[in-house]
């Protein structure tokens, strides 16, 4: 019976464990999250002013959007490298956030890790997908790598995103 309580404690303990971080960014001193996240992180007060702000203010390629519904296909998988205190993060996160909204994309499909200055998360969530620069926006037919957006879209994130996963059909 103490062994059924103990394995009980620890299966419990570990389902509530925190996959992301709130802390301080060293260089700032502003707050930091590190990890999985949800959407509903980014819309803590502490993130607000930043993700709000540019979600509301982008506006969308229509076409490229169209074109990008066209496009989609069931097992299209997204991981989003980014960083709270990158600049680059705090215009086009939002951004790509929006575009995926307007598509209705399935939030289960995309991942946000939350990276800090040294490209690193909570646990290893990095590991294996050479991040550098964020963020990074990587594209998945299952675990096949479509392709990349990193640090800023080479034409606009839809464009990017529809010549990504376009390549699917080739």
């Amino acid at each position: 019976m103490k062994t059924f309580i103990i394995i009980f404690f620890l299966i419990i303990t570990t389902s509530f464990a925190q996959s992301f971080k709130l802390t301080e960014d060293p260089k700032s001193h502003k707050p930091m999250l590190i990890g999985n996240i949800s959407l509903e992180q980014l819309k803590d007060s502490s993130f607000y002013w930043w993700y709000n702000s540019e979600y509301n203010f982008y506006q969308i390629d229509q076409d490229a959007l169209n074109e990008i519904k066209n496009n989609l296909f069931e097992d299209l998988r997204i991981k989003i490298f980014f960083g709270t205190w990158c600049s680059d993060s705090r215009r086009e996160l939002p951004r790509f956030i929006k575009i995926l909204d307007s598509l209705k994309f399935n939030k289960v499909n995309y991942e946000l890790i939350a990276i800090d200055r040294d490209k690193k998360g909570l646990k290893d969530e990095t590991e294996g997908w050479n991040v550098e620069l964020v963020p990074t926006i990587i594209f998945l037919d299952k675990d096949e790598e479509l392709g990349r957006i990193i640090e800023s879209p080479e034409e606009s994130l839809e464009l990017d995103f529809e010549t990504i996963i376009k390549k699917k059909s080739r």
